[in-house]
């Protein structure tokens, strides 16, 4: 499964954002009104170049040349220009290749806050055109206009309520939210329960054990909805499960589900395919429990997919 990434931001390159500038400098600037859907820099007091490391993925055009450590920091100048200039560095495969005048396009990972696909997008290319069409003779902004990522400040706020609302009796439901909140708003709910959720199960699938993992924050479980967020169910820990992406794909198609009592149950028409027997043998264990006992799956929710997921009819035959 590819990475997802959030709606993407855009900034038409200035000289001194390239490679070719006389200054030298490291890598493009970052205008103020893309700062908020960044990661938020710590400034602490006499640190004249406050930064953080980040992953990048970069790409020119739609091939990726390369993934780094990059670093994303405020220049002072020794302190003697506050706030400074806010500019992403280490990013040497597109940086060298950059001139003034391409488009230099952000997203920013869905699942790892801390992941950015950086594109280079050169004057004379397709995608150039394409995206240059989009930018509305603007030099920065929402390539998508009325398509906003969330910004940082809602991703920090949103898993704080989702902290708090777990701490609460437990509503399987999402109906108003799905019905009323912003595009961004929906995005920042969403990431907060995919990193709750994996946090509470150490980032391992909670019926194999399995589990993957490329950085810290970023492993191959996913975070699946009990109570599907198609059928407005709520983003909410105690409706999820840390899934490798095979078991979690067997528990939306209602290949096997969790009885009251806890343990793994299978539906009996397709416990007879050999396909299958790696699933089967989960049936009748109990699946391991998330850090926060609190957090473990709510009763209501596996009995609402058992009888409307693992149970529902079949399709009626043309």
């Amino acid at each position: 499964m590819e990475e997802e990434f959030d709606a993407p931001l855009f900034k038409v390159l200035a000289k001194n954002d390239t490679g070719k500038a006389a200054s030298n400098q490291g890598g493009p600037v970052i205008p103020k009104e893309l700062q908020a859907y960044l990661p938020e820099i710590s400034r602490p007091a006499g640190v004249h170049a406050p930064g953080m490391e980040i992953d990048a993925i970069l790409m020119i055009g739609a091939t990726e040349v390369d993934r780094v450590k990059a670093r994303y920091q405020v220049q002072t100048w020794g302190g003697t220009r506050v706030p400074g200039e806010f500019r992403i560095t280490r990013i040497p495969a597109i940086h060298k290749e950059s001139n003034a005048g391409d488009i230099f396009v952000v997203e920013r990972s869905l699942v790892n806050r801390n992941l950015l696909r950086l594109t280079l997008l050169k004057q004379g290319t397709d995608q150039f055109s394409e995206a240059s069409a989009n930018t509305r003779k603007r030099k920065a902004g929402l390539l998508v206009r009325g398509l906003p990522p969330a910004t940082d400040a809602e991703l920090v706020t949103a898993e704080k309520e989702q902290v708090e609302r777990e701490t609460k009796a437990f509503e399987m439901f999402d109906r108003e939210a799905v019905k009323h909140e912003t595009k961004s708003r929906k995005v920042a709910r969403s990431r907060a329960f995919v990193k709750l959720v994996g946090d509470y199960y150490s980032g391992k699938c909670c019926l194999c054990g399995q589990g993957l993992m490329l950085s810290a924050g970023k492993w191959e479980t996913e975070a699946a909805h009990i109570v599907p967020r198609g059928k407005e169910g709520a983003d909410d820990a105690r409706n999820g499960l840390a899934l490798c992406r095979s078991h979690h794909w067997a528990f939306d198609q209602g290949m096997w589900g969790v009885m009251p009592d806890g343990k793994v149950m299978m539906r009996s028409d397709i416990e007879g395919y050999p396909q299958n027997a790696s699933l089967g043998a989960f049936k009748g264990k109990e699946l391991t429990k998330p850090s926060d006992l609190g957090k473990a799956p709510h009763v209501d929710a596996l009995a609402w997919h058992i009888a409307n997921i693992v149970n529902r009819p079949p399709p009626a035959s043309s």
